[in-house]
């Protein structure tokens, strides 16, 4: 509410189901120290990129419209991910002004103790990150399957790969990988200062 003032409950107009909505996925309530109205604003326009980004990756999928269907995926896989990212830093955010000035001002239906309402807040959101991170899980794996086919995963899971890995590294062949990389020390010619060595043997002149 625009008042910044504590609301007394009964007169709020707001359900309280819509206010738990409102803790879950609300973007303003002085948020980051903004006017209320510049939250919300921005809360709107970044809720109608989020609409707008989805609807065209649905309708792209659905439609299976060309050869950019894998490409829309893996762009929208990528923005599911940076919505999660930003979905627990607002989160994060909330924290401090859960309890004053959130619910104190704002959210007046939820009134309990304020250890409880952090447990409750963290609790779900707990629980729609692990719902998220399975939906981009099922998503990423369905956008792999449009961009490499239907038969990816038998060329990538072949049995022969786990034999390699568990078996026991070659050291001939890791110093000759080393030695690609510059890593080995390399034999250096012996160097021997005796005089023999530097001149060679006596010379044996005839008839002396």
């Amino acid at each position: 509410y625009s008042t910044g003032q504590p609301e007394n409950a009964e007169d709020q107009i707001t359900s309280w189901w819509l206010q738990v909505a409102d803790l879950d996925f609300g973007f303003g309530h002085q948020l980051f120290g903004l006017p209320d109205q510049t939250n919300i604003v921005t809360g709107l326009i970044y809720g109608i990129v989020v609409l707008l980004g989805s609807a065209y990756a649905f309708q792209a999928v659905v439609s299976d419209s060309g050869s950019r269907v894998p490409e829309i995926a893996r762009f929208f896989t990528t923005f599911f991910h940076f919505q999660l990212l930003l979905y627990i830093f607002i989160s994060l955010v909330k924290l401090p002004k859960l309890c004053s000035p959130i619910q104190e001002y704002y959210l007046t239906h939820l009134y309990m103790e304020c250890d409880v309402l952090w447990f409750v807040f963290i609790e779900r959101v707990i629980v729609l990150v692990v719902v998220a991170s399975f939906s981009i899980w099922i998503f990423s794996s369905f956008s792999f399957v449009l961009t490499h086919g239907p038969n990816a995963h038998i060329a990538v899971d072949r049995p022969e790969y786990g034999r390699h890995a568990d078996a026991p590294p070659n050291p001939r062949s890791s110093q000759s990988k080393l030695a690609l990389h510059g890593n080995v020390e390399r034999p250096q010619p012996r160097t021997d200062s005796t005089r023999h060595a530097l001149v060679g043997p006596a010379v044996q002149v005839p008839g002396l």
